[in-house]
């Protein structure tokens, strides 16, 4: 499934945010779910609407608004209303782009092994790092996740990534983590709601 929003505008199908919406909290949608999903979207201006499914992006203290605008099998793609474009792949954010600041182009990507995880900055050298498995943790009904822990070495010191995801007590997704590189900021995807 591929379909896009029209972020700048604000406006937004509804049918295109009910989609979105259930890729996100991973459930398979049939017919009568989307006709359900769109009962109950207030229908009120498409910033309303909008707002409903803004998520926030911190990163070194600063926060962006960003909004799912595309579904191509497990990767989530979310854009601001300006420049910032970054891809989650179901575990982690893997393109970040549009970054104001001379950030660059982003991305970070697993091996088929699933053990050992590079990041690339534009202008940086590839970092390698090896992966814990992905681990599950619970804190209470109502939170739960997974995360999985990255170490890389540089000079002789050991440096810690870490990736992970945040459930709600229904299956909702309410937080994603991402490392930049072992030792570095880290990017975090959040619900605004």
């Amino acid at each position: 499934m591929k379909v896009h929003a029209n972020i700048p505008g604000y406006r937004s199908h509804l049918t295109l945010i009910s989609l979105l919406t259930l890729v996100l909290v991973g459930c398979t949608a049939q017919f009568k779910q989307v006709e359900t999903v769109q009962r109950l979207i207030p229908r009120n201006d498409g910033r309303q609407q909008l707002a409903a499914y803004e998520w926030i992006l911190s990163f070194n203290g600063t926060e962006f608004r960003v909004y799912p605008v595309e579904a191509a099998g497990r990767q989530i793609t979310f854009a601001s209303r300006g420049t910032l474009k970054l891809r989650w792949d179901g575990e982690s954010i893997i393109v970040i782009e549009g970054l104001p600041g001379g950030f660059g182009r982003y991305e970070s990507g697993i091996e088929a092994s699933g053990l050992e995880r590079w990041y690339a900055q534009a202008g940086l050298p590839v970092v390698r790092a090896s992966c814990s498995p992905r681990r599950e943790w619970r804190l209470s009904k109502n939170r739960r996740g997974w995360r999985s822990e990255c170490i890389a070495e540089n000079s002789g010191r050991l440096l810690r990534a870490i990736h992970a995801v945040e459930f709600d007590g229904v299956g909702n997704i309410t937080s994603i983590e991402a490392s930049i590189v072992p030792g570095g900021s880290t990017f975090v995807l959040r619900r605004a709601l």
